[in-house]
C-alpha cells in the first residue's frame, strides 16, 4: 500500500510539474497550418457559420474567405477545442490538448493499475517528446491518445465484469474514435475480433457500442460536409519505397523514445497477447508505409511531426512494459543471491528517482523550448497585425 502511494504521488506530481511549465511557458500562438485548420473549424463551430465576409490584406476589398471547403478534417478536435473557444477565443484552446494528455496518463495508469501493475508504467507517455509538444499544438494527436486509453481501459474492466454498459461504453469509444483520425481504429480491430472469436459473454455490446459510436462521425460528416462518407484527401501515398526513412525515424521512436516499448510489445505475456501483438505490428506497419513523416520540415521538426502518429499507440506500449520490465527484472533477482539482490532493489530505486526527475526536467525543457520557438512566430503575427487592415 505504501509503496502504491509513492507510485501514484510521482503520477500526480509530475501532471503537476507538466500543468505547471505549461502555465508559465503558455502558448502564445498557432504554429502549425493543421492546427490553424482545427481552430478556425472550432470557431465556426461556436459562431455557427461556414463562412464569412473579411476583407483582403493586399487590395482592402470584401471577400469571401472560410468557405466550407475549408473544413476538411473530421470534428471530433474542433469539438474538444470549441468549449475554450466559447470560453476565450482561441487563445483557450490549447487548454484542450494538455487535459487531453493529462486525463490520457491518468486513465492508463489506472488501466495498468487495476491489472495488478505500477501506474508509474503510464509515465512513459510523458517521456514521449512527440507527446509534450502536441500538449501545446491544437491538432488530433493528445484527444486521439484520450479516448484510445479510454476505450483500452474499459475493455480490460468488460474482460472481468462481462458487464454490459462496459462494453457498450467501450465500443462506443473506439467506434467514436474515428471522429478525430480515421487510423485510430486500428487499435481496437484485432481486440474486438478476438473477443468474437473466443466468444466473449456480451460481445454484442461491443458491436452496438462500436456502431453507434461510427455512426457519430457518419451523422457529423453528413451534417457539416453533406456526405456522411467524407474523408480527407490523401495528399501522401501509401508505398513501400518510404520504408528507408521511415524506419530509422520509427525505431528511433518506439525503442527509444519509448524505451524498449516494440520490444516489449513481442515480450509481453499478459492477457490478450495475440491481439496486442497484432494491433501494435498492424499499426507500426501502417506509419511505416506512411508516405508523410515530417523530412520536408527538416529533422528537429521532423522528430515531433514523424512520430507524433504514434500517441494513440502509447497505452498499449506502456500496457506491456508494465508486464515485461518487472517480470525480467524478478528473473534476474532470482538467479542472484540475497546480497546481489538487495544491491539490485537499490539499483532499481535509484533508476526509479532519476527517471522521475528527469521527466520532470523534459516538460519543463519542452515547454520552454516550444515557447521560445512560438513566440517568435508570435512576434511574426503581430507584424502582421500591424500592417495589415482590421479584419483582413
Amino acid at each position: 500500500m505504501e509503496r502504491s502511494r509513492w507510485e501514484w504521488g510521482a503520477v500526480l506530481g509530475l501532471l503537476l510539474v507538466l500543468a505547471i511549465s505549461f502555465s508559465i511557458f503558455y502558448p502564445r500562438t498557432i504554429t502549425i497550418i493543421d492546427e490553424m485548420s482545427y481552430v478556425r473549424q472550432a470557431q465556426q463551430l461556436v459562431e455557427g457559420v461556414h463562412s464569412e465576409q473579411v476583407i483582403h490584406p493586399l487590395t482592402g476589398k470584401w471577400v469571401a474567405r472560410w468557405d466550407e471547403v475549408e473544413i476538411v478534417y473530421p470534428l471530433g478536435t474542433a469539438l474538444t477545442l470549441a468549449p475554450w473557444v466559447a470560453l476565450g477565443g482561441w487563445p483557450l484552446a490549447f487548454i484542450a490538448p494538455l487535459l487531453s494528455l493529462m486525463a490520457g496518463v491518468l486513465i492508463t495508469a489506472r488501466w495498468i493499475y487495476e491489472e495488478g501493475r505500477s501506474p508509474l508504467a503510464a509515465l512513459i507517455i510523458l517521456g514521449f517528446p512527440p507527446a509534450l509538444v502536441l500538449a501545446r499544438v491544437c491538432i488530433s494527436g493528445a484527444p486521439s491518445l484520450l479516448i484510445v486509453s479510454a476505450a483500452l481501459w474499459l475493455f480490460w474492466r468488460g474482460l472481468d465484469s462481462h458487464r454490459i454498459s462496459v462494453w457498450l461504453a467501450a465500443g462506443f469509444l473506439a467506434g467514436a474514435s474515428i471522429l478525430f483520425r480515421e487510423s485510430n481504429v486500428l487499435i481496437f480491430v484485432f481486440f474486438f475480433l478476438g473477443t468474437l472469436l473466443r466468444r466473449d459473454p456480451g460481445t454484442w455490446a461491443l458491436v452496438v457500442g462500436g456502431a453507434v459510436g461510427v455512426s457519430l462521425r457518419l451523422l457529423s460528416s453528413q451534417l457539416f460536409f453533406g456526405d456522411a462518407f467524407y474523408y480527407r484527401p490523401l495528399v501522401y501515398a501509401f508505398h513501400p519505397s518510404v520504408l528507408a526513412a521511415n524506419i530509422p525515424l520509427y525505431a528511433l521512436a518506439l525503442l527509444v523514445f519509448v524505451p524498449g516499448g516494440l520490444i516489449a510489445v513481442f515480450l509481453y505475456s499478459g492477457r490478450r497477447r495475440a491481439e496486442l501483438v497484432a494491433t501494435c505490428t498492424l499499426f507500426v506497419t501502417f506509419y511505416l508505409l506512411y508516405g508523410y513523416s515530417g523530412e520536408e520540415s527538416g529533422w528537429q521538426k521532423r522528430l515531433i511531426l514523424g512520430p507524433r502518429f504514434f500517441l494513440p499507440l502509447l497505452p498499449l506500449l506502456a500496457f506491456a512494459l508494465a508486464d515485461v520490465v518487472p517480470r525480467l527484472w524478478a528473473g534476474l533477482g532470482e538467479r542472484l543471491g540475497d546480497r546481489h539482490r538487495r544491491v539490485l532493489r537499490r539499483i532499481a530505486t535509484v533508476t526509479l528517482v532519476i527517471w522521475t526527475l528527469g521527466l520532470a526536467a523534459e516538460s519543463l525543457a519542452v515547454n520552454w523550448v516550444h515557447s521560445e520557438w512560438s513566440s517568435r512566430q508570435a512576434n511574426i503575427r503581430e507584424l502582421i497585425y500591424e500592417n495589415t487592415l482590421e479584419g483582413s
